[in-house]
């Protein structure tokens, strides 16, 4: 048995040894309680921040804001997406939405991907809707893909019949021909429409539209086509406004001269020449042309083009062609005689000799020079020439080579960096290597570090593809 002593130090202990469990528990506790208050602050900032501005902000200032938000979220304007602008303006409260619902200039574009799966049953209401809220400003509209049995183009058909005269651009990309076709059987009026894309998928006939729905649209200003046949249907129609014409269908050398003589306003022209047996012995002169992209397979067809075109306004011109012959030398050193344009920007789809650049460099000061896949020795002479002669291309700015994987490659390389560190021309600013990167390929430091070197210098440098960029 204890004596009293004893027993009342066993009860202290007993209490003291509860009492530190206690003051554990308790500091445990208010752990816990300082999380809580901390994470309710936090809440309560984030609501303060998403609840103050409708009830603080005039709407004036909102609308700067909703605004300057629309035109960040560049291509969120698909209406059958939920995180489309300006949707999401009209979800977070009532005075958000009713700022977002009265700011017609959000509401005057519609994106439409044709090919999203599950598109809703209410299409057409939806898109009634969007363009309802427009008010009376112009319009955009832009399509991409296959009207199909859950879209078929009869949901479309309302829409363009009730806003296409307020439509300033039309865009229907990667699209069928019966959608083409339709737009000629629904008496649409293009008023003020200026800017029209038509697209049918490639793999696919070319197709040929009478285009009789943009024929009355006099403010035209860019017409792109995309495997869409124009030539033999399309004078005349009052589109001597025409700034832009891009012909990615079967074009002969007399269809460009044709579409050259009845667009006096011309400044660019886009075609795909087509293998023609036709020689076209008249010339044009053209003195609005700036800007001349060629596609062609045959070096013939564009030594035709050569022959018949006189542009002493061009500055820009991109071929797309022959790899071995882009063009007769004689011909296009007749073409820059007749002509005399300020070329400052050419894009070439070899060069198979240096004389080929020399044509150019004699005559224009080149800005920006774009070379595809040229080869090894001819481009030794480039650099040997780029380094002894200091005229040869100092204006230029920008220098684009797509080249050839392999060892060629890392030659390459080595010679670009070589030259332009020796020379160290004052005024180019951007050098593009573009090249395929095969997988598991990789190139030495030594190769590597003097192209890292010029790009610390300041010179904007990318050497790589589209997927894989080595600098």
């Amino acid at each position: 048995m204890l004596v009293p002593s004893e027993l009342l130090r066993a009860q202290v202990a007993d209490l003291e040894t509860a009492l530190a469990q206690q003051k554990k528990q308790a500091e445990e506790q208010q752990r816990v309680i300082k999380d809580t208050e901390a994470r309710l602050t936090e809440l309560r900032r984030q609501l303060n921040i998403l609840a103050s501005p409708p009830g603080v902000v005039p709407p004036e200032i909102l609308s700067i804001i909703f605004r300057l938000y629309h035109g960040e979220a560049a291509g969120a304007r698909n209406p059958i997406q939920n995180s489309s602008s300006p949707y999401p303006l009209t979800r977070v409260c009532g005075a958000w939405r009713r700022t977002a619902l009265s700011l017609s200039e959000l509401w005057c574009c519609i994106e439409l991907d044709l090919d999203t799966p599950k598109l809703p049953r209410q299409l057409g209401e939806i898109l009634m809707t969007w363009f309802g809220r427009a008010g009376t400003r112009p319009l955009r509209l832009r399509i991409t893909g296959y009207p199909g049995q859950q879209n078929p183009i009869d949901e479309l058909q309302p829409l363009l019949a009730r806003y296409s005269s307020r439509l300033t651009e039309l865009v229907l990309d990667q699209t069928s021909e019966a959608l083409i076709r339709s737009l000629d059987h629904w008496g649409l009026d293009f008023a003020v429409l200026e800017e029209i894309t038509l697209s049918v998928a490639w793999g696919r006939d070319e197709i040929h539209s009478s285009f009789a729905s943009i024929k009355n649209a006099p403010r035209l200003r860019s017409l792109e086509l995309e495997n869409v046949y124009i030539w033999k249907t399309w004078m005349p129609v009052p589109w001597k406004g025409l700034r832009t014409l891009s012909s990615m269908a079967s074009t002969d050398v007399d269809e460009c001269v044709v579409a050259l003589k009845n667009l006096p306003l011309l400044e660019e022209m886009v075609v795909s020449l087509t293998p023609d047996t036709e020689a076209y012995w008249g010339k044009v002169r053209h003195t609005n042309l700036q800007r001349l992209t060629v596609f062609y397979e045959k070096t013939r067809d564009f030594n035709r083009l050569l022959a018949s075109i006189v542009l002493p306004s061009l500055r820009k011109l991109e071929l797309h062609g022959n790899a071995s012959k882009p063009f007769s030398a004689q011909k296009m050193a007749d073409f820059l005689e007749r002509s005399a344009p300020p070329i400052c920007e050419l894009t070439l789809p070899s060069l198979p000799e240096l004389d080929v650049l020399l044509l150019f460099t004699g005559r224009c000061s080149l800005v920006r020079l774009e070379i595809s896949y040229p080869q090894a020795t001819v481009m030794g002479e480039f650099f040997d020439t780029w380094l002894s002669d200091e005229d040869f291309c100092a204006q230029v700015t920008d220098l684009v080579f797509h080249t050839r994987p392999g060892a060629t490659l890392d030659m390459f390389m080595k010679r670009t960096a070589e030259a332009v560190s020796q020379r160290q021309p004052r005024h180019l600013r951007r050098l593009e290597i573009d090249c395929n990167i095969a997988d598991g390929q990789t190139f030495s430091e030594e190769l590597l570090a003097p192209l890292r070197q010029l790009k610390a210098d300041g010179l904007n440098l990318f050497v790589g593809s589209w997927n894989k960029r080595i600098i």
